[in-house]
């Protein structure tokens, strides 16, 4: 089961961020956007998908203590008697809502309230909020709605834009918003980083498997910003250069937003790091790449192998905007990768154990 629940918190944010992307898009006039030839079948199946996969957590307690108390008995205390239990009926309840909504073709700002409150009822059993129950919900709310309402557009675009006629007017408004977004998800990124394990213990809980994550997630954050830059500013002088094709590259930027999915889904189902040097202990990735059991506090020291992956690192970053020039999208997603790989190598050998 611990297998499968990033996969079914991943298919959660991806559903929650086409319904998210969409509320977006049903208020653009469609002078400023390329056709999306979306159906309601994706709405309704994203819908869907929301309220199946958020389980995994409240499945994975039932399973964990069935066998102590019995199912029934188990099944009854998780839904009714804890956050996680209480988040997940609340979320299904919402996201049936938001299917008779979508099937009736309800105003769109009974659609967009709705997708709101699916965002409120998952960050409600985030681990901030299980920190700091208002302004771990919010901060985290905010995280979700941000990375969502960006990523949502990027996706919907990405899978289902048909042409590039209105290209440069959904760019005249996207832009702006993706930065408003992007400003946004950091904000309420570093305070919920800070609620649940402290900005001073940020390097140490690389020691764990959550900090691991949170590390990868953190890494993959700049190649995305670099198809950003490349979809909002460097587009908007070539789109009109008919071998450049803007619906390859944002379907790149959403790649490399999938897999931030990836990092963020894995760290939903890891424990936050509340006692780092417990949790170190259970660890298996650092006494993997060094050898040996970690001890704390975990410090940054110059290696020559350090400084060498890193500057790898830079070189596969310049050619995922050199590729750009060169038409080449695959080679750019190739190199985004590689430069993950490299500055995480990079990290690792730069760190005292």
């Amino acid at each position: 089961m611990s297998i499968l629940l990033p996969v079914f918190e991943w298919f959660t944010y991806v559903g929650l961020s086409l319904l998210l992307g969409f509320a977006v898009l049903q208020y653009v006039p469609l002078t400023k956007k390329p056709t999306i030839l979306l159906s309601k079948r994706w709405l309704l199946a994203s819908a869907a998908a929301v309220a199946i996969f958020s389980v995994g957590n409240s499945l994975e307690i039932i399973l964990s203590f069935s066998k102590i108390r019995g199912l029934g008995e188990t099944v009854r205390l998780v839904l009714l008697e804890t956050r996680t239990g209480h988040a997940w009926i609340f979320v299904v309840l919402i996201a049936i809502l938001c299917m008779v909504a979508v099937s009736i073709e309800s105003h769109p700002h009974m659609y967009t309230l709705l997708t709101v409150a699916l965002v409120g009822g998952i960050a409600y059993a985030s681990h901030a909020a299980s920190a700091s129950a208002l302004s771990g919900m919010l901060s985290h709310s905010l995280h979700i709605l941000a990375v969502g309402l960006w990523g949502g557009v990027v996706l919907i675009v990405a899978a289902f834009s048909k042409e590039t006629s209105n290209w440069k007017s959904f760019l005249s408004w996207f832009t702006p918003f993706a930065i408003a977004c992007f400003v946004l998800l950091s904000l309420s990124g570093f305070i919920s980083m800070v609620i649940i394990m402290g900005l001073s213990n940020y390097v140490n809980s690389w020691a764990t498997d959550y900090g691991q994550s949170l590390l990868l997630k953190h890494i993959t954050i700049i190649p995305l910003l670099a198809f950003a830059v490349i979809n909002g500013f460097l587009m908007k002088k070539t789109i009109k250069h008919p071998e450049y094709k803007p619906v390859m590259w944002i379907r790149a930027e959403s790649i490399i937003l999938l897999i931030i999915f990836l990092f963020t889904a894995i760290m939903v189902t890891q424990s936050p790091p509340t006692n780092i040097n417990h949790m170190a202990m259970d660890s298996s990735i650092l006494p993997f790449i060094y050898g040996k059991q970690v001890t704390l506090p975990l410090t940054f020291h110059v290696t020559i192998v350090g400084i060498l992956f890193l500057f790898v690192a830079l070189l596969f970053f310049v050619y995922l905007l050199v590729c750009f020039y060169k038409k080449t999208v695959w080679l750019s997603v190739l190199s985004a990768g590689l430069f993950v790989f490299a500055f995480y190598i990079a990290m690792m050998t730069s760190i005292q154990v």
